[in-house]
């Protein structure tokens, strides 16, 4: 509930087009969908990202659909702001750790003011550099890309066409593989195999055996064993 209080916030006061990061963005997108605030959030064009770094534990088929990697929506972000700057509000830890209540509260909004102000006066910079860094994988990269798509006759569309074939792929993937499951279990019976001849402490073992026990486990290795 809270979070969805926090999106219906967000759809009010920003834009349509408007894209969101969360850790699990991939199944809170489904949850607002069945929401009262599924229509209204599908009528602005909302998305739903997971973040850059997060996005990796998620398996293939949620990153073709969430991850910024391969979605041409949302440029060089990668959604990771929120880890960035609260990775440096943990530096503050060691100021209010034995301290009160309110000198607590004290450090984090003196934290986050200077954040404020300081965000502010270094977003000229911000955007600059982000411009820079998009014009120099245009200069350095475009050429790559170009030449690749001539060397194996391929178009802009193909791009996104792979993308939707993995995804199709992965739609109609109802059961693994018969040759993956065959693989597997003959790998399980290799280990039972090499379990059952395993064998620990062999001469300590024999030491506790009688004489008729020791030829009968010597007899048992000749056979599991016989080289």
């Amino acid at each position: 509930k809270y979070l969805l209080a926090c999106l219906s916030k967000l759809l009010e006061v920003y834009r349509p087009g408007m894209a969101i990061s969360y850790d699990i963005g991939c199944k809170h997108s489904k949850t607002v969908a069945h929401s009262s605030l599924g229509t209204h959030a599908k009528a602005l064009g909302l998305h739903f990202f997971v973040g850059a770094f997060h996005g990796y534990a998620h398996n293939q088929k949620c990153q073709l659909m969430y991850h910024p990697c391969f979605l041409c929506l949302a440029g060089l972000e990668d959604f990771e702001t929120n880890k960035h700057i609260f990775s440096k509000q943990n530096l503050m830890a060691h100021l209010f750790c034995h301290g009160s209540c309110y000198h607590c509260h004290m450090i984090l909004l003196l934290f986050w003011s200077w954040w404020d102000e300081d965000c502010q006066v270094a977003l000229a910079d911000f955007i600059y550099d982000n411009y820079r860094q998009a014009l120099h994988i245009l200069a350095m990269v475009q050429p790559s890309v170009i030449n690749f798509q001539h060397l194996h006759q391929l178009s802009d569309e193909d791009f996104a066409r792979f993308l939707q074939e993995e995804q199709d792929y992965f739609n109609g993937l109802i059961a693994e593989p018969e040759e993956d499951v065959v693989a597997f279990r003959y790998l399980e019976t290799l280990q039972s195999l090499a379990s059952a001849r395993y064998v620990p402490h062999l001469p300590c073992l024999l030491l506790f055996l009688t004489s008729k026990q020791a030829e009968a486990v010597r007899i048992r290795l000749r056979w599991l064993c016989p080289h």
